[in-house]
């Protein structure tokens, strides 16, 4: 071979390391088409506030700029946690934007040069209701965007369209579900068919078909007595029959004492004529502090009025509020309260003077227990034996001796939950007179993080048990938990502590080959054509250009 013929050689092998030395990344390079997805689908999703959503990007790296993944709501509404890489993983730099509660995820490229199918993931957790647009891009190209929609935690109620219907009378149940499954109860039973996402089970139950409204007919029995309906951990009730109009309900006709129930209108009284008292009472689920007497309780603010009256002694009552009547039958009187041969409890009645001073002085006669003086102990003018210097002797006198609750405590069995955990919680409550609350005093619970169930409950021996549930899918944080009852409120804190996310396993990076002779030395590469001795190009001829015959 000539001179020329090996020159000719030589330019085209440089060409050639020239070429693939400057090749730049394909034009490929790119999100993977019709493949973003969210929980597993390419389509918009709506989620509770509490949870996470798994966001899937693939796409095919070596592409400028690189990958970025975005969520154009603020951190308010959500942001995501975890990223990880679970394809092409080689250890590509992964970028959070803030570096707490990002908006944005930035993955750098890997060493090589070679284009490969790349898949990265992350959570995205909602925090605020809103609507989150979710789109990354990579290498000039963007996937379509998808949208997650944060939804405010829904609770579940029940509510009647008559809150005092007559016996063997229908009424209309309306029970909002906040999952399928969900199950509504009557006890006594009285359940009929469902119209509306419900699937009928016995007289005594009805199953939620999807979340919304569960619509349910029932049928209240032929004697008055109260139905005690349940939901996804909420109670209700429903007086049925009722002894009088405009929704005036007694829990019962005759005995020693009864439940009364109906509408209180701001200035109306409800009222006892009788061998009766009022022993204490509730507007909106509230207790009456003031405005309760023995015969009389002044609806102070608008809402539904629930009161019990108690007998002294045999004999008819008559019961009025606003233009409602109700009749009932005492049978006898109570004698459970500390001597008082009627069952009289002066420590429920506000209207007792409020100062220390006359406890021990002459007790009244017109205005309690009448007809059952004196007051099973002859002793009167009661300047020993009254019950608020015997049995408490405490200062603050009748106002300290109420149901109202002052203070409660709320503890969780468990500090620290894990991911889909749970954990008992405790609530105790206690009235301004140092006592627990009397039982049936409501209690509202709430979670900045996950579920409180039930969201609300009453009292047992002053205290509610209710259990907190972690969300499946949430990056370690802490959690207030809330208890309100009344006017007093607590809170206590959990942590919530998830194992991380286990990045896949990773082949190591390809070793740079290994040359035999040596690799060539670093710097600029310098080609020099092969030395055969004689045959081959001398050194003195090639540096005066002439040709060497073959």
């Amino acid at each position: 071979m000539n001179l020329l013929s090996r020159m000719a050689a030589l330019a085209a092998v440089m060409a050639l390391i020239v070429l693939l030395a400057g090749q730049s990344a394909p034009a490929s390079a790119a999100p993977t088409a019709g493949a973003f997805t969210i929980n597993g689908a390419p389509a918009n999703i709506s989620i509770t506030v509490g949870q996470s959503a798994l966001i899937t990007a693939p796409y095919t790296d070596e592409g400028a700029p690189t990958f970025v993944l975005t969520s154009t709501a603020a951190a308010t509404v959500g942001y995501f946690w975890n990223p990880s890489i679970i394809q092409n993983n080689e250890l590509q730099l992964i970028t959070p934007t803030p570096a707490v509660q990002p908006t944005s995820i930035t993955v750098a490229e890997d060493v090589d040069l070679v284009p490969e199918p790349t898949t990265v993931t992350a959570f995205f957790l909602c925090v605020g209701a809103g609507a989150a647009p979710i789109a990354y891009t990579q290498g000039g190209g963007a996937s379509v965007t998808l949208t997650i929609t944060c939804t405010a935690a829904v609770t579940s109620t029940i509510t009647f369209s008559n809150a005092a219907p007559a016996a063997n009378t229908a009424v209309t149940v309306t029970g909002v579900c906040t999952a399928p499954g969900q199950i509504l109860t009557a006890s006594p039973g009285g359940l009929g068919t469902p119209t509306n996402n419900g699937t009928a089970v016995s007289s005594t139950q009805v199953t939620c078909i999807a979340a919304g409204n569960l619509i349910v007919p029932f049928t209240c029995p032929a004697t008055a007595g109260t139905i005690t309906f349940t939901l996804n951990g909420v109670t209700n009730t429903l007086a049925c029959g009722s002894t009088a109009t405009n929704g005036l309900v007694l829990s019962a006709t005759t005995g020693y004492s009864a439940t009364v129930s109906g509408t209180c209108v701001v200035g109306q009284l409800l009222t006892q004529t009788g061998p009766t008292y009022f022993a204490g009472a509730t507007i909106g689920g509230v207790n009456v502090t003031t405005g309760v007497v023995a015969g009389q309780i002044n609806c102070t603010t608008a809402g539904a009025l629930v009161a019990s009256i108690v007998c002294n002694s045999a004999g008819n009552v008559s019961i009025a509020l606003g233009a409602a009547t109700a009749n009932f039958v005492c049978t006898g009187g109570y004698t459970g309260y500390n001597g008082y041969a009627g069952g009289y409890n002066p420590y429920l009645n506000n209207a007792y003077p409020t100062t220390c001073a006359g406890y021990n002085t002459a007790y009244p006669t017109g205005a309690y227990n009448t007809g059952a003086y004196p007051y099973n102990t002859g002793a009167y003018p009661y300047t020993g034996a009254y019950p608020y210097t015997n049995q408490y002797a405490n200062t603050g006198c009748n106002t300290q001796y109420t149901n109202v609750p002052s203070s409660l405590t709320i503890a969780a069995a468990s500090p620290s939950v894990t991911c889909g955990g749970t954990s008992s919680v405790t609530i105790r409550v206690t009235g301004s007179n140092g006592q627990t609350v009397a039982d049936g005093t409501a209690v509202a619970l709430a979670a900045s993080v996950g579920t409180l169930s039930p969201a609300s409950g009453s009292t047992v021996s002053g205290a509610v048990t209710a259990t907190y549930t972690a969300p499946a899918a949430v990056p370690a944080t802490s959690v207030t938990l809330r208890a309100t009852a009344g006017a007093a409120s607590n809170t206590t804190g959990v942590s919530i502590t998830c194992a991380s996310t286990t990045a896949p396993a990773t082949t190591a990076p390809v070793a740079p080959p290994t040359y035999s002779p040596a690799a060539p030395p670093a710097g600029n590469l310098v080609i020099s054509p092969p030395n055969t001795g004689d045959a081959g190009l001398l050194v003195a001829e090639m540096a005066g250009c002439g040709d060497v015959a073959s």
